[in-house]
């Protein structure tokens, strides 16, 4: 089984990269803007699903439970600029390419996330290939610091084939 996931992510990650070979259309290359670096390649949008497993502590839940408090959970596609200093660079994640948010209800559970990136931005702009970096949250008025949660933070073509984890304790746990 385990050669058989391996297989399927080394095809979805040769479709990813076999996209960005394509050529530029007028309206793609009208769309990226002035910021871009690299060479006109048009927009080709990949998915790369993955399954991230939420868990909790029973301080954590009891906590959000008494705040009466959801959690958001974020996924930012992102990747290390090949130009330094890019219009579209994040301080923290470098060339960001996009993201997916969930707002649920405190609880252990398993979140698909579709992991649509551009490609081409990717072989245009990325060095190396695209990571996701997941986190989560209270909110809904509570506090953000009441329970804390640790980041995932993988390369994207990983995340598809492990999934991951991002374990939620109260503060001072």
């Amino acid at each position: 089984m385990t050669g058989a996931r391996t297989f399927a992510g080394t095809l979805l990650l040769g479709a990813m990269l076999a996209g960005c070979a394509s050529a530029p259309s007028g309206a793609a290359a009208a769309n990226r803007g002035a910021a871009t670096s690299g060479p006109a390649l048009e927009a080709k949008m990949v998915a790369l699903p993955f399954r991230l497993d939420l868990t909790f502590t029973p301080a954590a839940l009891a906590r959000l439970s008494a705040l009466e408090a959801r959690v958001k959970v974020s996924a930012d596609y992102y990747g290390p600029p090949k130009a330094a200093g890019s219009a579209r660079d994040d301080p923290d994640l470098g060339v960001w390419l996009g993201g997916e948010t969930f707002a649920i209800e405190p609880g252990a559970r398993s979140l698909t996330f579709k992991g649509r990136i551009d490609a081409a931005q990717v072989a245009r702009d990325v060095e190396g290939d695209a990571r996701v970096r997941v986190s989560a949250v209270s909110e809904g008025g509570a506090d953000p610091a009441a329970v804390v949660c640790a980041a995932f933070d993988e390369y994207l073509a990983i995340a598809v084939e492990t999934g991951g984890t991002v374990h939620c304790a109260a503060a001072g746990e």
